[in-house]
């Protein structure tokens, strides 16, 4: 006979009420159940990289190379590759790192044209890197991330992802801006896994200046220049008889300013204080390449290209001027 509490009193053990041993019901419904997948089958992992520029990109090559069964969507709000430089188009624009230290580790470019590198330049680079590592299929542009949350319960972040209206004229180019704020559709993602790889030199403001939003006249900024297919020239070709004025004085303006002087009638840069210029970085190494003549940038010769293509000369190049730099 079982009593109310379970305890038999023939001490043949404890039973439940119902007679069943609740150690025997424990080990059934905790046992081990073998899953249907072979024991080097890695588990599918969804990734979303958001930004496609230095970071997005070397992100994605490494992911696709070093992770398996993977599923990967890179999403970027521009019309192209490039993140900050492809954002960043105008006058005056070159890089402040020597071109030869500015690149990825395992992509050499030895055909940089100068020893600081012009935008332009510095965006074919990336652009050949996506298509050479076979990137841009996973790399969704225009599409912007408004909203990221994650269930903890489920281990999964969801996503609402903006693009262009399908068949509005941002589609028509890239030299088409996205007003992502009116001309879009929304559409969810999920993801095992969200890297942010954005950069703040592409997400620009305006500035809080009264008047600037009633002025009659053609307003750009420097993030956000206004380019046809023939660069920022293009832009300003029809500017020669034009007053400008540019408000600032940071690296940009630092740039655009002397580059735009040649092109218009009349040039004023409006600045609300001081600024700090550094010195040339690895100043040394750049008179050396220009044999002791003072130069800003230095543009290398086919004998310095010829040269570049040394294994060993090169790497060593590059040692010496990262050595300088840090």
């Amino acid at each position: 006979m079982v009593s109310a509490n379970g305890i038999n009193g023939h001490t043949d053990g404890v039973h439940s009420a119902n007679g069943t041993n609740p150690k025997e019901a424990y080990i059934a419904d905790s046992a081990y159940k073998l899953p249907n997948f072979s024991i080097d089958e890695a588990r599918p992992i969804k990734v979303v990289v958001i930004g496609a520029g230095f970071s997005g990109i070397t992100a994605g090559i490494r992911f696709r190379q070093r992770v398996k069964n993977i599923d990967l969507t890179v999403y970027d709000s521009q019309a192209g590759v490039g993140g900050t430089w492809h954002a960043n188009r105008y006058p005056g624009l070159f890089c402040d790192i020597p071109s030869h230290a500015y690149q990825l580790t395992f992509e050499d470019n030895k055909e940089w044209s100068a020893f600081y590198a012009p935008g332009p330049e510095i965006r074919s680079y990336l652009n050949r890197v996506v298509d050479k590592y076979a990137l841009r299929p996973f790399i969704q542009l225009r599409h912007r991330i408004t909203r990221a949350t994650y269930d903890e319960g489920k281990g999964k972040w969801h996503l609402k992802v903006r693009r262009p209206t399908r068949g509005s004229l941002t589609e028509a180019g890239e030299h088409i801006m996205w007003d992502w704020e009116t001309d879009f559709e929304e559409f969810d993602d999920t993801a095992d896994i969200v890297l942010a790889s954005l950069g703040g030199l592409s997400r620009w403001s305006w500035p809080d200046i009264p008047g600037l939003s009633s002025f009659k006249g053609k307003v750009m900024h420097s993030a956000d220049w206004d380019v046809n297919e023939h660069g920022w020239q293009g832009t300003v070709k029809d500017w020669g008889d034009k007053r400008v004025a540019v408000i600032g004085v940071g690296s940009s303006a630092i740039q655009i300013v002397p580059a735009l002087q040649p092109c218009v009638k009349h040039l004023s840069n409006y600045v609300r204080g001081r600024t700090w210029l550094s010195g040339t970085f690895v100043r040394d190494r750049l008179e050396q390449l220009s044999k002791g003549e003072s130069v800003s940038n230095y543009y290398f010769t086919e004998e310095d290209k010829k040269n570049f293509q040394d294994p060993v000369f090169y790497k060593d190049f590059r040692w010496q001027i990262e050595c300088e730099l840090n």
